[in-house]
């Protein structure tokens, strides 16, 4: 009994789910293959009659619903989260030896060194007011 007060209470409505299928691009017919072996004619008069929606297909829409909104939390919280890069720089023999050199004199890895190196640079970039373009740096000062 308490389950499907539950279901029902937690049911979305008609307009709840025409408006979820314009907001997402999906037509009456990808809802109809959703639910099983019944046609578009059939989710038409779901949705456009006074007759009830079935429970257990209201059910299966309302967690198709969820399942869309938690993609959306999941591609918001994504976007919104740093994005740690993988690079990496081919360097001549002696050129990483050099930067292993400075690594150890800092008392860091090579990546750390590197890193901060970068840090560096692009501060130096801000301060100067430099637009680097691919192979060429250029200073807004001197056009």
């Amino acid at each position: 009994m308490h389950l499907l007060v539950y279901l029902v209470s937690m049911s979305p409505s008609k307009e709840d789910i025409k408006e979820w299928l314009r907001t997402t691009g999906r037509s009456r017919q990808w809802l109809a293959d959703q639910c099983g072996s019944v046609s578009k004619r059939t989710v038409d008069n779901w949705l456009s009659s006074p007759k009830e929606i079935p429970l257990a297909t209201v059910a299966l829409i309302g967690r198709l619903m969820e399942d869309d909104r938690q993609a959306e939390l999941q591609r918001r919280k994504v976007r919104e989260q740093p994005q740690h890069q993988l690079f990496s720089v081919e360097v001549d023999l002696p050129t990483f030896r050099d930067y292993s050199r400075a690594a150890l004199e800092a008392q860091v890895t090579v990546e750390e060194w590197v890193i901060h190196v970068c840090d560096l640079e692009l501060g130096r970039i801000a301060r100067n007011k430099v637009i680097a373009l691919p192979g060429k740096a250029v200073d807004e000062g001197k056009s």
